[in-house]
């Protein structure tokens, strides 16, 4: 119960704090360091979103095709956005399915599955006063072909930064680094916590779907996080320059 409590005051300071980068400016020093001054200037584009959203495979494609250019990605809070957005800053925002992406959060940080799915709600709803200013991408289109939301993230920015290439070796090269980057003194991967697809996960997974069905308190969260992500999914639309429509295709990998 104490727990419960606790985490209940987190969540109402960060719904107070989250919006307002300046009452965000000391707590992000405070935890985290200089590296999370969150008016830093020196990126010249970003890459944010919820976690397991697929935006540790967007950086890495994104170096690839553009190695050297400075870049703000896995912040995962959204005051982050917020001052990137009023400054103008290209980037983009991805956005997957809230049960896929908060039962991999989930797993990945042991915690319960109404807490992940509250902390989506939270991260997208300070988002929304900005969501006609935001260049939106769906986790279908980030893994499907990041080279043509690359084309649209030019187009909408007037950027001119290099295209992927799609090609399975370039895919391939991604998986390694994400893989490398997770990878542990003694060479083992872990599997409840690497950013790529994992069958070592797959048992979890089923437990907590289970869980959303069954779970009022659950179900009452997914639904909260379902409303934010129908509003930004919709607005996702909008930038499609990618051959076909991957709208209604949900995914529970990664």
């Amino acid at each position: 119960m104490t727990g419960e409590f606790e985490y209940r005051l987190r969540r109402i300071g960060r719904r107070l704090v989250w919006p307002r980068p300046w009452l965000y400016l000391p707590v992000g020093i405070l935890r985290r360091g200089m590296g999370w001054y969150v008016f830093d200037s020196k990126h010249s584009v970003y890459i944010s979103g919820y976690p397991r959203s697929g935006n540790t495979f967007a950086v890495n494609a994104f170096h690839m095709a553009n190695p050297g250019i400075p870049l703000r990605s896995h912040k995962h809070i959204p005051t982050f956005v917020v001052v990137s957005t009023r400054r103008g800053t290209p980037g983009m925002v991805v956005i997957r399915h809230p049960l896929d992406a908060s039962v991999s959060w989930a797993i990945y940080k042991g915690k319960p599955l109404h807490l992940a799915l509250q902390y989506y709600e939270d991260y997208y709803s300070v988002l929304l006063p900005y969501r006609d200013r935001l260049f939106i991408v769906r986790f279908e289109d980030v893994v499907a072909d990041f080279g043509q939301v690359l084309r649209a993230f030019n187009a909408r920015w007037g950027t001119s930064y290099n295209l992927f290439v799609n090609s399975p070796d370039n895919i391939a090269a991604c998986m390694t680094q994400i893989e490398d980057e997770s990878r542990q003194p003694d060479g083992s991967i872990p599997e409840s916590r690497v950013a790529r697809p994992s069958q070592g996960r797959s048992a979890s997974k089923q437990a907590l779907i289970a869980e959303a069905g069954n779970s009022p308190r659950v179900r009452e969260a997914l639904r909260r996080a379902q409303g934010v992500y129908d509003v930004f999914s919709a607005l996702a639309h909008r930038n499609d320059k990618t051959p076909g429509d991957t709208s209604a295709t949900r995914t529970t990998s990664g």
